[in-house]
C-alpha cells in the first residue's frame, strides 16, 4: 500500500481512562494493514476519539467494501474502501465517557473562535476564563460568559470532537519520508503527547495529519474551507512553510523554516557541543558523527554544534548523514567503520539512529564504550533499553510541543520569533568507560 497520509483525531477525556482498540480476531491486519503501528504510537490514556484515515495512490474503480463490524455502534475498529477504493477510513472510539453522545444532526456547533471574536478578546483569554487558570479582568470574563451564553460555545473538547465541531481544532502537520518511519519514531509519540496534553487544556482538540516531505500543503486542513485555530508545523522545510503561511492560517514550527513563521526549537548546537566536550574529556581523539538528514533544521543545527567543537579541538571532521531510521544509522555506520576503522567515538543526531549505531559496532566485535564511545540526541524511551544504556542529550520534546500550542492560540503575546528550550547532557554508560 502507498501511503500518501494519515490523519488522526484526538480529544481528551475527563474521566482519565484509556480508549479500548477493539478488533474482530485475526480481521485488523487484514482489513487495515500496517495501521495497527500508527494507532499505537498515537494513542494514550485520556484518548477518546482517534480517527485516521490513509490517503493512497488510486489504481482505478473498485467496488465498495466495508468490514463486518463497521457498523459497531459503541466501541470499535471501522475499516472500509469509500466509492473509488482511493481512502479508508478507521475509528476508535470509546463512547462511555463522553459528555451525552453525538450531536450530529443538530446543526454546526459554535467554535472557541467565535466566542473569542464575540468577547473582542484572544482565544487564550477565552480558554482561561473558562479553566480558571491566570488573571483575567473582571469586566474581560463578564465579556467571555456573555459571549459563551450567546454563542451556545462549550468547552468539553470530546463532545465537540464525537459532534464533528471543527473550528477548535489545532492542527498537527507532520512530514515524514513514510509511513513506518512515523511508526518507528517515538519523537513523535512525544509532540503528540504535549500537543494533546495542552490543547486540551484550552479546551481545544487535536488534529494529527501525516503527509510525504513537500505533500503537507496539500492536505485536507489547508486545502479546503473548514476553520481550524491554527497549525503547527514538524519537518517542513522553509518553500513549503512559507506556502502554507500565505493562506492566512496562523502556523508554528517545531524546528526553523520560513523567516515569517514563529518556531520552538530545543538548543541544538549547545547540546551538541555538551557531547563533543563530553567526549573530549574522556580522552577521545578520533570523534566522528552520524547527522540527521540536511534539510531538517536540527540536523544542521546538531552537525554545526559538532563541527564547531572538533575545529576548536584541532580534531579532523568525520561526517556521514542519515535520514533519522534505524536501517540509515546501520548503513552510515558500516561506511564509518569502512573509511575510519580507528575512530573511537560517535556523536549520533538522533537515539533512534544511535540503537542501530551500538548493534552494528558491536557486531563489528568492538567494545562499547571501551573500543568506540557512543552519545545520541534525545533522551527518548530507547535510550534506557539498549545495552549498554545510552549517554544522550536530553530534549524537552513534550514541553516544546505544549509550548508550540501556547504560541498558536496567543500569538498577540510578547514572543520572540524563534524560542528555545534548554538541552541536558545525560551521561549512562555507552561513553562513561
Amino acid at each position: 500500500m502507498d501511503l500518501d497520509c494519515i490523519s488522526v483525531k484526538m480529544a481528551t477525556a475527563g474521566s482519565g481512562y484509556p480508549a479500548r482498540l477493539r478488533t474482530k480476531p485475526g480481521q485488523a491486519g487484514r482489513a487495515c494493514p500496517g495501521l495497527l503501528d500508527a494507532v499505537c504510537a498515537v494513542i494514550f490514556v485520556g484518548a477518546v476519539n482517534v480517527k485516521i484515515r490513509e490517503a493512497r495512490s488510486r489504481t482505478g474503480p473498485s467496488a465498495p467494501a466495508r468490514a463486518p463490524w463497521a457498523g459497531a455502534r459503541r466501541a470499535g475498529l471501522q475499516c472500509g474502501e469509500h466509492g473509488d477504493g482511493s481512502v479508508s477510513e478507521h475509528t476508535l472510539v470509546d463512547m462511555a465517557d463522553s459528555a451525552g453522545g453525538s450531536n450530529r444532526g443538530r446543526g454546526r456547533l459554535p467554535t472557541i473562535v467565535e466566542v473569542a471574536s464575540c468577547a473582542g478578546v484572544s482565544i487564550a483569554t477565552v480558554s482561561r476564563v473558562v479553566s480558571g487558570a491566570g488573571r483575567v479582568r473582571e469586566a474581560t470574563r463578564l465579556r467571555v460568559e456573555h459571549a459563551i451564553a450567546a454563542t451556545g460555545w462549550t468547552a468539553d473538547p470530546a463532545a465537540r470532537v464525537l459532534a464533528g465541531g471543527t473550528g477548535n481544532e489545532v492542527v498537527l502537520a507532520i512530514a515524514v519520508a513514510g509511513q513506518q518511519q512515523f511508526a518507528d519514531d517515538p519523537h513523535y509519540a512525544r509532540v503528540i503527547a504535549g500537543a494533546c496534553q495542552e490543547a486540551a487544556r484550552h479546551g481545544l482538540f487535536l488534529s494529527v495529519h501525516v503527509a510525504r516531505p513537500g505533500s503537507v500543503a496539500s492536505l485536507a486542513p489547508f486545502s479546503g474551507n473548514r476553520r481550524h485555530a491554527g497549525a503547527i508545523l514538524v519537518n517542513v522545510d522553509a518553500e513549503e512553510a512559507a506556502s502554507i503561511n500565505g493562506l492566512g492560517l496562523p502556523l508554528v514550527s517545531m524546528g526553523i523554516s520560513a523567516p515569517s513563521v514563529p518556531s520552538v526549537d530545543p538548543e541544538n548546537k549547545a547540546g551538541a557541543s555538551r557531547a563533543i566536550g563530553h567526549l573530549l574529556a574522556h580522552s577521545r581523539k578520533r570523534i566522528a558523527t552520524i547527522a540527521g538528514p540536511k534539510r531538517n533544521p536540527c540536523a544542521r543545527e546538531r552537525l554545526t554544534g559538532y563541527r564547531d567543537c572538533v575545529r576548536s579541538a584541532g580534531l579532523p571532521e568525520v561526517e556521514v548523514s542519515a535520514d533519522f531510521t534505524r536501517s540509515g544509522a546501520a548503513r552510515a555506520t558500516r561506511r564509518l567503520l569502512g573509511t575510519h576503522p580507528d575512530l573511537d567515538a560517535i556523536f549520533v543526531g538522533s537515539d533512534l539512529m544511535a540503537t542501530a549505531v551500538l548493534q552494528v559496532l558491536l557486531g563489528s566485535g568492538r567494545r562499547i564504550p571501551d573500543d568506540v564511545a557512543v552519545v545520541g540526541f534525545d533522551d527518548s524511551p530507547p535510550a534506557v533499553m539498549t545495552t549498554p544504556a545510552l549517554t544522550t542529550v536530553y530534549q524537552p520534546v513534550e514541553e516544546l510541543a505544549k509550548l508550540a500550542v501556547r504560541t498558536l492560540i496567543d500569538p498577540a503575546g510578547k514572543r520572540p520569533l524563534d524560542q528555545r528550550m534548554p538541552t541536558q547532557l545525560v551521561v549512562r554508560a555507552s561513553s562513561a568507560a
